[in-house]
């Protein structure tokens, strides 16, 4: 995407899952993305928390998918030398005064290619077996945090009544 850059493997609890797909993504202080390996017979489930990224993106773009996982073979990489990094660092001037130290940190899924920049590395938790009455995840699933249902769903009611 930007010129520059050097992919180096980023250990993780799912860097060696066979099929890695998005549970849910939630962004409110913290960035927090919950990942399936699919393909596991138990389903395992796992959390990353970024207690700060200040600048992430999210974007589906099919051919950086298969460029990423083969690159390192991981679905987790920190990009060294990023220009990304170098770009934002460009179009905003204070990115190293509110956030000093940025990483590029990239999380590839079969759907999804998450690049976030952070100070901080993420807390990473191995959250066990998926519920067995969960919905299968992944881009197909509509993608909302459980605290907001009622706040969507009232939303949703509100909206249909001014039709």
């Amino acid at each position: 995407m930007y010129e520059g850059g050097r992919q180096e493997r980023w250990e993780t609890p799912f860097s060696e899952a066979e099929s890695l797909v998005l549970v849910s993504v939630f962004h409110q202080g913290a960035l927090v993305l919950t990942l399936e390996d699919a393909r596991h017979a138990e389903r395992q489930r796992f959390r990353v928390t970024f207690a700060e990224a200040p600048i992430y993106r999210n974007i589906l773009e099919e051919y950086r998918i298969n460029e990423e996982r083969n690159s390192t073979g991981s679905w987790s990489t920190i990009v060294r030398e990023s220009g990304w990094v170098k770009v934002m660092r460009e179009r905003e001037p204070l990115v190293d005064v509110h956030s000093p130290g940025l990483e590029h940190y990239c999380i590839v899924t079969e759907d999804d290619v998450f690049d976030i920049l952070s100070n901080t590395p993420p807390l990473l938790e191995s959250l066990g077996p998926a519920p067995p009455d969960a919905p299968p995840a992944g881009r197909s699933q509509i993608l909302y945090h459980p605290d907001d249902l009622d706040a969507i769903n009232q939303l949703v009611e509100d909206v249909s009544r001014r039709k």
